[in-house]
């Protein structure tokens, strides 16, 4: 893959308002999102908004994660991104789990992931996700040849008056060596070898494929 353009290229999945994207930004300041994955037409609504005024990257906008041409981005493209849907997981729904409706969509984005090459992938889901499903997650991504790494963090580490705490997750390829255009970034994504060394909060699980 050509990194000479010192650009981190991306694809968001289940992109929502582009929350997630944004604040990976904030580590990754020359990430660039390539495509956006949302069918809720209301977010579709916002996300077009925040493309046009300039706080997200223009992309196009596919509606359906099921029929997402992976292909056409393989080896175009460093990093997934994906808040997977979340409702099977909560402890505030029916726990159906990767069997649920809503839980299945975490096969779609292992094989976004798989059929593009990514070489990482970062995912964020609730809190219940820990007890049920992350396990096989894990499993999965170092099935794939990803070493993974985990932190549970609450809204409140980084100023907000509530907890809402959040799983995320960075898998990386176990065959990348040497990151060089991530080298120059700030926080996890400085290290190398362990570019998740530096996640401060819970360490949940680290797979060597």
């Amino acid at each position: 893959m050509d990194t000479t353009n010192n650009e981190i290229t991306g694809i968001s999945l289940f992109s929502g308002y582009g929350g997630l994207d944004i604040g990976v930004r904030r580590v990754l300041p020359n990430l660039r999102i390539v495509a956006y994955v949302e069918r809720e037409s209301y977010a579709v609504a916002l996300l077009e908004k925040k493309i046009r005024e300039g706080f997200l990257d223009e992309a196009p906008i596919f509606s359906d994660v099921t029929q997402f041409p992976a292909e056409r981005f393989r080896n175009k493209v460093h990093l997934v991104l994906a808040g997977y849907p979340c409702q099977d997981f909560s402890s505030a729904g029916k726990r159906a789990g990767l069997e649920g409706t809503r839980g299945q969509m975490w096969g779609f984005t292992r094989s976004v992931v798989s059929r593009c090459n990514a070489p990482a992938f970062f995912g964020e889901n609730v809190e219940g996700h820990l007890s049920l499903g992350f396990d096989t997650v894990v499993s999965d991504m170092a099935e794939d040849g990803y070493r993974v790494e985990a932190g549970l963090y609450s809204a409140s580490e980084v100023g907000a008056p509530h907890q809402r705490k959040r799983i995320f997750s960075l898998a990386i390829r176990c065959d990348i060596r040497e990151w060089g255009i991530l080298r120059e970034n700030r926080g996890w994504l400085e290290l190398g070898d362990t570019p998740a060394e530096r996640l401060e909060g819970e360490r949940l699980r680290i797979c060597e494929g």
